[in-house]
Parts: C-alpha cells; sequence; structure tokens
C-alpha cells in the first residue's frame, strides 16, 4: 500500500508505524516522479541535493527529504509512465518511446540516493501503471500499434531495475469521441484503456499480454543487444 498524507492525516513516520504494528510483513511505498524539478506547485519546502548541493521544489526530492528528515525509508517506489497526451497520439512516435525505459529507471534511482543516502538502495522501483495516453484514450489504444508498444514495452523494462509492470488495466471501456484521426492507423473508432473490452473483445495489447507464457521464464537471463537501424 501506499503513504497518502491527505488520506490519512498522519506523518509518514506515524503511519509506517502503525501499518507495521498491525502487520509487520505489510510493505508500504511511495509514488515518485523523473526529473527533480517536475510537479512543482508549492515552493515552501525546498529540498537540496546533498550530492550537487542544488536546491529543488520538484515532488521527488520534496517527498524524500521529508520522509529522510522523519526517519523513513518506504519499502518500494511507486512510478506511473503514460507516452502522450489526449489528441496529441502519434503512430511514429509511440513505437520509439518505450527506449527510454533505462533512463527512467536510472533517474529513480540517482534521486533515491541522493535524497535517502546508503538507505536508498533498499527501496524497490516499481510501475503500477502504463499505457499510451494519459486520459481520452483514441483509436491507437485499440489499435496494433498499441500491441506493438506492449511488446516493445515489456522487451525494454526487462533492460531495468524495474520490478514489476502494470498495465492500465484489463478492462476499462470503450470510448468513442477522441482521437480518431486518419493520420493514425487501425479500423477501430474508438479508444480503451482496457486490453479486453467489457464486452470480452480482445485487442492486440490482449494477445501480446498471452505471449508472455511463453517469452521468458525462470532461469532466463536477459541479452543486450544493439542495432544501427532506428526502426
Amino acid at each position: 500500500m501506499h503513504w497518502d498524507p491527505y488520506t490519512y492525516g498522519v506523518s509518514a513516520s506515524d503511519y509506517l508505524t502503525l501499518m507495521k504494528a498491525a502487520d509487520p510483513t505489510i510493505k508500504v511505498g511511495v509514488v515518485l516522479a523523473t526529473g527533480e524539478d517536475s510537479y512543482t506547485n508549492n515552493t515552501s519546502h525546498p529540498a537540496v541535493n546533498p550530492r550537487t548541493g542544488r536546491v529543488h521544489n520538484g515532488w521527488t526530492p520534496v517527498l524524500l527529504t521529508t520522509l529522510k528528515n522523519q526517519g523513513v525509508t518506504p519499502d518500494f517506489a511507486i512510478y506511473h509512465r503514460y507516452e502522450q497526451g489526449p489528441g496529441q497520439e502519434s503512430d511514429s512516435y509511440l513505437l520509439q518511446a518505450a527506449k527510454t525505459w533505462p533512463n527512467d529507471a536510472a533517474d529513480l534511482r540517482q534521486q533515491l540516493t541522493d535524497y535517502l543516502g546508503a538507505a536508498g538502495a533498499s527501496v524497490e522501483l516499481v510501475v503500477t501503471e502504463h499505457n499510451s495516453v494519459y486520459a481520452s484514450p483514441g483509436k491507437q489504444a485499440t489499435s496494433l500499434v498499441n500491441g506493438l508498444f506492449t511488446a516493445d514495452t515489456l522487451g525494454q523494462i526487462l533492460k531495468t531495475e524495474f520490478n514489476a509492470l502494470l498495465w492500465w488495466d484489463l478492462r476499462n471501456g470503450q470510448e468513442t469521441n477522441n482521437n480518431n484521426s486518419q493520420s493514425l492507423y487501425g479500423w477501430r473508432l474508438y479508444g480503451d484503456y482496457g486490453i479486453l473490452s467489457a464486452q470480452n473483445d480482445k485487442y492486440p495489447s490482449f494477445y501480446v499480454t498471452k505471449l508472455l507464457k511463453t517469452f521468458a521464464r525462470g532461469g532466463d537471463a536477459v541479452v543486450q543487444a544493439a542495432s544501427d537501424n532506428p526502426c
């Protein structure tokens, strides 16, 4: 579970103490964002990066500094990633987007190390939300392009230390009034965050996910590869 002070009305240290007292095996996580100046909405609690000496007001530096000052180290860090904004979908962009997963893992790990010190090494990285667009999915979400993107994401994230990737989501609902541009590949004139429709229609991302059972198994190893072909 993750800590939200607005919901629980207690400090991080008190919340963690209460949860661990109720169940010593419970794991508590916090949501982080890449970029030390991302999601700056309050400058009243600046955080100084101990490594660089620079001041930041972004979500992650302020959160991690607050946790460290309260003597709290989360068990895991939650990361959400959506590639595009609604109405801005591009098939060519999406098919290249997944290659930056190693950059995100490195960014989050560096911030954990900088702001939590040695204790940050014990914090696990997990992705609990991911899809092609963060709101109002259009036809790209139900097309073959999103299926190829799903496959690329799964392969690229295996090159990182992220230990979980949760797709948003299994079933959601069809939306007909979003981006159905002719510039996007696909014949379904609706979007859907799910890999299955409410009526159990299977989208390309479903079949890619189904292939996972034959893609990798315990004992397999990830082999790094490179190509001079940008596609």
